[in-house]
């Protein structure tokens, strides 16, 4: 967003493509750190012209940074069950932004009927440090090494998915290897 727009205008724009593309779930960075910000983004935007369906997850912030994560979802489909965040890497030094996890189970009708099961899953939401230096490569390199760490020894078995701005460059940075070839 170029921000030529006035934030009456962006709001419109994405109720649009909500109301379009009428997520089940739908994860943001950036909010803001205005604790009303996650409250207009569910009354404003998503529950609206009937809708009454969406909830989110609590806010989360170790700097009072704008770069807030936060979780959107469909509460007739999906049930958030418990909510975590890392702040520190796996060296127990701070990372520079929380990475939030979110923990679901899918709301079959089914439910509590012999035969009948759910699906537990956990996203990871991240805003991973931007820049070309290789400090900033290095940070991301932590932060996913962190994410990988978090999953081994927290999410079990569940399916897991890690969204966001990870802000990486290339397939060959420490970071995407983290993703994609942890042991």
């Amino acid at each position: 967003c170029n921000h030529s727009r006035s934030s009456s205008q962006r709001d419109a724009d994405l109720q649009t493509i909500v109301q379009y593309l009428a997520p089940d779930v739908m994860v943001v960075q950036e909010l803001g750190n205005a604790p009303v910000n996650p409250l207009v983004v569910l009354g404003d935007i998503f529950n609206v012209n009937g809708v009454s369906h969406y909830a989110r997850a609590g806010s989360s912030n170790n700097s009072s940074s704008s770069l807030v994560n936060m979780l959107f979802y469909n509460s007739d489909k999906l049930e958030l069950i418990s909510q975590d965040f890392i702040n520190l890497d796996i060296n127990n030094s701070p990372l520079i932004r929380i990475i939030d996890f979110y923990r679901l189970y899918v709301k079959d009708p089914g439910l509590g009927t012999p035969g009948i099961d759910t699906v537990f899953f956990t996203i990871g939401v991240a805003h991973l440090k931007a820049g070309n230096s290789s400090g900033d490569a290095s940070e991301r390199a932590r932060a996913t090494a962190a994410v990988m760490q978090y999953i081994d020894q927290n999410v079990g078995d569940d399916n897991v998915l890690f969204a966001g701005d990870f802000n990486v460059y290339s397939a060959n940075q420490t970071a995407f290897q983290n993703l994609v070839n942890y042991s």
